[in-house]
């Protein structure tokens, strides 16, 4: 709904200042496959959808977001959200490849 990506992005611009926008990396997790494996699929389509719609809010603000993926098992949830330590293995390795490109284009690297 507009109204609420626009309260969406109100917050996301004050969230942090901008000197460190460019140097923030928003995770965008999902939930456990326990619960979305019984979605039907439209209300899969609209949660792929938030998914997308929320990075790209994050990104137009100079944020860096990355979808943390739907490669998890229900075994790497403790419950709807917390990863176990097979899911914080599987979130690493995703989330590791960003964080080299964001600090090769800071200039971290050189």
């Amino acid at each position: 709904a507009p109204a609420a990506r626009q309260q969406f992005l109100d917050y996301a611009r004050r969230a942090f200042p901008d000197q460190l926008k460019p140097r923030t990396l928003i995770l965008i997790s999902r939930n456990s496959p326990f619960y979305t494996q019984k979605f039907e699929p439209e209300l899969r389509e609209r949660d792929d959808q938030a998914i997308r719609d929320t990075i790209a809010g994050y990104e137009q603000l100079g944020y860096a977001a990355l979808d943390t993926g739907t490669g998890y098992t229900i075994e790497d949830f403790g419950d709807r959200t917390h990863l176990t330590s097979t899911g914080g293995a599987k979130l690493a390795a995703v989330t590791a490849p960003k964080i080299q490109d964001l600090a090769n284009q800071l200039g971290y690297l050189k």
